[in-house]
């Protein structure tokens, strides 16, 4: 892993499923050493972020219109 982004926090949305350019950026930005934080547009997808989202360690995961967990995240 190499050490790029090491101490700098990324906000990745627009992932879909392990096919989307977005999860390909997220992939590449953890393993160059940001901490990420990954959004889903609604419940249909989150299924298919959520592991994506765990599988890089993003911290913070959260729904684009989940109000209260966006405060929490603050």
């Amino acid at each position: 892993m190499s050490h790029e982004l090491q101490d700098m926090k990324v906000l990745v949305v627009g992932v879909a499923n392990d096919h989307s350019i977005a999860w390909g950026c997220a992939s590449a930005m953890a393993q160059a050493g940001a901490g990420l934080a990954m959004t889903w547009l609604n419940d249909k997808a989150r299924p298919h972020v959520e592991p994506l989202a765990r599988q890089v360690g993003a911290r913070v995961i959260v729904t684009s219109r989940d109000e209260a967990k966006l405060a929490q995240a603050r």
